[in-house]
């Protein structure tokens, strides 16, 4: 049936259409267009809830509220330039100056929103280092509750890295196990610990697995020097009567430290907890709480660059008429956001991440 009409003429639907036809016909604008794919992907209940609130317009009303601030400014400033004899009201420059940056704060703390909630929505990506045989798949097994990894008494099982995904009280997280650091190794090893330093960079938070019995290694230390805010997980305490005395040392004095003894889940959910804290820093954002996307979060920051040029130009002195550039751009660039003045390329680069049809 579908072959017949495709030779009638008929085509297939692209990723997006359906909700780049609602777009193009008024039906949404673009942030709610947006939403619909968020809702799709949305990996915990927290992100439904912002992909909901966005495609409510909730976004795209606070959006249209900075953008006629900017709007009532440029108004005003218009007025100063065209009536420069006449007595009319104009905008001293002290409340042009005032009101900016009130504007462009209002920016900031909306764009913010966006790495308050990120990892609610995308996932936060943690990561186990430590050297080899510190028991970092012994953990996570533990979290997981299943024997995912491979675990044996010989130093690097663990050749590549393993992910899993894993939901901390809501909190979604990609939990990787990755090679264990050593000196030496095979070429295959060399390159499962160059994934492990790659992993690391691009992690929200990395647990650091030492064998408490055994004590931080020259690898560990190397760690400890290049993420200097990643928690340390003190294993095997099983075999210990109490803390090793490096817990108190230099550079593991004062960082985040959880005991645990993976093999029998001994302290696994109070380390689940500080990684909750670490990673998410407080409670979920509200369903009500307009949360932009990375896109969107670009704009915002490109929108309060624009103010933030403009002040320093009034404080410097420029006529009103120069002034006004700016604030003509950075109501283009909020129009990106809802759609209003997005160019082909931003609707493309939008719906092309869309699935087929959508």
């Amino acid at each position: 049936v579908v072959e017949e009409c495709l030779a009638r003429g008929a085509r297939l639907a692209g990723p997006g259409e359906f909700s780049k036809r609602a777009f193009l016909n008024g039906r949404v604008d673009l942030t709610q267009a947006e939403a619909i794919m968020e809702l799709v992907q949305a990996r915990s209940e927290v992100a439904v809830g912002l992909a909901g609130s966005k495609l409510d317009g909730l976004l795209a009303r606070r959006i249209g509220e900075l953008r006629g601030l900017l709007e009532g400014l440029r108004a005003q400033l218009c007025v100063a330039v065209d009536f420069p004899e006449d007595e009319v009201e104009c905008l001293a420059p002290a409340e042009l100056l005032q009101r900016l940056n009130e504007t462009r704060q209002a920016m900031l703390d909306l764009a913010g929103s966006y790495d308050q909630a990120r990892c609610w929505r995308d996932g936060a990506l943690v990561v186990l280092a430590g050297q080899v045989n510190a028991g970092k798949s012994s953990l996570m097994n533990a979290i997981l509750g299943v024997n995912r990894a491979i675990v044996t008494e010989i130093p690097g099982t663990t050749r590549d890295y393993l992910e899993e995904s894993v939901h901390l009280d809501g909190l979604p997280v990609r939990l990787v196990d990755t090679a264990g650091l050593r000196a030496a190794g095979d070429e295959v090893e060399l390159l499962g610990m160059e994934r492990t330093r790659e992993l690391m960079r691009r992690a929200d938070l990395v647990l650091l697995v030492i064998d408490a019995d055994l004590g931080p290694g020259a690898e560990d230390l190397d760690l400890a020097a290049e993420v200097p805010d990643l928690v340390i997980v003190a294993n095997k305490m099983d075999l210990l009567a109490g803390c090793p005395a490096w817990f108190g040392e230099e550079p593991w004095k004062g960082k985040v430290l959880c005991p645990i003894a993976a093999k029998f889940g001994q302290g696994v959910q109070e380390l689940l907890a500080t990684v909750r804290a670490q990673v998410a820093g407080g409670n979920a954002p509200g369903p009500d709480a307009p949360v932009p996307n990375l896109r969107q979060h670009d704009a915002l920051q490109r929108a309060a660059r624009e103010l933030e040029a403009m002040l320093g130009e009034l404080e410097n002195g420029l006529p009103y008429d120069l002034l006004s550039v700016r604030l003509d751009t950075a109501c283009a660039v909020l129009g990106e956001i809802t759609g209003e003045m997005a160019s082909e390329d931003v609707l493309n680069a939008v719906f092309d991440r869309f699935c087929i049809g959508k």
